[in-house]
């Protein structure tokens, strides 16, 4: 794996999802979620079916937990975003105890306790994205993404 700020610079970021991975990720995400566009929201399991599809959501501006944040300590680090109307909660949190990026690598494609988060694009292309898989101790997978509406006048990212 390139080193975390190495992959910064490319359209297409992805990490495991670990301790030490998620503060470089929320520096791809919060740009994008700033940037003012429209987002639909998709979640679906990865076993198949049809995913649920919530267009014309912008950040929450008000209630228990508003907007976007990084929250980081000693021990735990967590992306969350809540998405409105309605209430769509988009997060992501690790544990030290949880090891390394290589570690969250191998319960990941063990389908096990994992997750990967990849974002796409720096705010003004029309394949931005952020998405994260995960998979539970059950083997069970669900995939939530933000989509960025493209009004069509921006350059590629």
């Amino acid at each position: 794996m390139l080193p975390l700020e190495e992959r910064l610079a490319y359209p297409k970021f992805s990490v495991f999802v670990s301790y030490e991975t998620l503060e470089f990720a929320w520096r791809r995400i919060e740009p994008l979620l700033g940037c003012g566009r429209p987002m639909i929201f998709v979640e679906n399991w990865c076993d198949g079916g049809n995913p649920t599809l919530s267009p014309g959501l912008a950040l929450e501006t008000r209630g228990f937990r508003e907007g976007a944040n990084f929250v980081k300590d000693e021990t735990r680090a967590e992306i969350g975003v809540t998405l409105s109307p309605g209430i769509h909660i988009f997060n992501v949190h690790a544990d030290v105890r949880e090891g390394t990026e290589r570690d969250a690598a191998t319960r990941f494609h063990a389908r096990k306790d994992g997750a990967r988060l990849e974002v796409m694009g720096f705010g003004n292309g029309r394949d931005d994205h952020i998405r994260i898989t995960e998979w539970n101790s059950h083997c069970v997978g669900c995939q939530k993404a933000i989509y960025f509406q493209y009004d069509g006048e921006e350059e590629n990212s």
